[in-house]
């Protein structure tokens, strides 16, 4: 289980924008954002059997509230999520002052497919497309945490 084969293609899951931050064990804040409660709380749940402190928010508002008071590491943003379909949620974290030092992924449509380019310019810095295994989305995370010991 510790080689995995990857699909060899960027358009189902990658990171574009390669940042870092170097936190402790415990300390990598995950918030998942998802419209779907069940869906949502499952990817939390996984998450934090790997070891990350991940919270759910199911809509924008519940969303801002978390941002403000939990200083998130990364975001994983359905894109769902928001009444408006132009990425305006994302282009506001995108362009916050935190975006240098948070990650923003978004959780992409597969049908009707959401271009990755379009994604890019909202702002996200990696997207995975649903269905994402969840492994794949832990690396792209762990890709980003550098642990302090």
């Amino acid at each position: 289980m510790s080689v995995r084969a990857y699909e060899g293609s960027s358009l189902q899951c990658a990171l574009w924008n390669h940042k870092s931050i170097r936190v402790g064990q415990n300390e990598r804040r995950i918030l998942v954002i998802h419209s779907d409660w069940m869906v949502g709380d499952t990817i939390a749940y996984l998450l934090g059997l790997k070891g990350f402190s991940a919270t759910l928010a199911i809509d924008v508002f519940a969303a801002r509230g978390d941002i403000v008071g939990s200083n998130q590491h990364a975001i994983l943003l359905d894109t769902r999520v928001g009444a408006t379909k132009n990425y305006e949620f994302a282009r506001e974290l995108g362009t916050s002052e935190r975006a240098t030092k948070r990650l923003l992924i978004a959780m992409s449509n597969f049908a009707p497919e959401e271009f990755v380019e379009a994604l890019k310019n909202a702002g996200y810095d990696g997207h995975s497309r649903r269905p994402c295994p969840m492994w794949q989305i832990a690396d792209l995370l762990d890709s980003f945490f550098l642990i302090e010991s």
